[in-house]
């Protein structure tokens, strides 16, 4: 149920390592190990539970780390699954999804929307890409009707319950789509079943993150 590291005393630099072992502890869910932060059982967590996160940040024994600036969401979309082998069916889809709602509701205003896996500090950064897919649910209806799809289409998008974000996302993705004719059935797989299918690419949709 956990895993122990210790300090090696033979490190190739001095004074190094700062700390004379670690101890990570893992946890079935984000409420039990909130639980035993609050009291002191464990001295940092990793992910916070956004709800909770304005709550602890104001609390003066918790302190708040922004993490990797590069970690982002997504939503794979298979390029090998009829229709959305047509670029114009999948142009569509990032066009009828609004990412403000996702940032606000799911990850409480503690992100930022994002076209591209670059954050602002990265070279490879291009803020013109920022807005390359506005929330524009008339043209994605136009590509739609481009494509064929003037009733619309059914698809199923692929979550798991141990990242519950994943499936919040899901959930306003599935709404946006709706206004545009998409029918999004959202399937929740156990770890086991979902990273098969994710490496796999044995989805029509799936969330994810990277």
């Amino acid at each position: 149920d956990h895993a122990r590291f210790v300090r090696n005393e033979q490190y190739w630099e001095p004074g190094l390592p700062l700390v004379d072992e670690v101890i990570v502890k893992s946890f079935r869910d984000q409420p039990s190990m909130l639980v035993n932060l609050e009291a002191g059982q464990l001295d940092i967590i990793e992910p916070v539970p956004l709800s909770e996160l304005d709550r602890l940040r104001r609390m003066k024994n918790m302190a708040a780390v922004r993490g990797n600036p590069g970690f982002f969401y997504i939503l794979y979309i298979s390029t090998k699954r009829k229709p959305f082998d047509n670029r114009k069916v999948r142009q569509a889809i990032n066009l009828a999804i609004d990412r403000k709602t996702i940032v606000d509701k799911v990850l409480y205003g503690f992100s930022e929307t994002a076209q591209t896996p670059f954050p602002k500090m990265s070279w490879a950064y291009d803020p013109p890409m920022d807005n390359y897919y506005p929330f524009d649910l008339e043209r994605a209806r136009k590509l739609l009707s481009e494509a064929g799809l003037d009733k619309g289409l059914e698809a199923t998008v692929v979550s798991t319950p141990v990242f519950p974000e994943l499936t919040d996302i899901a959930l306003i993705v599935q709404a946006d789509l709706a206004k545009i004719g998409v029918k999004l059935k959202i399937e929740e797989l156990a770890s086991a079943q979902y990273y098969p299918k994710l490496f796999g690419g044995d989805f029509e949709m799936m969330m994810s993150f990277s």
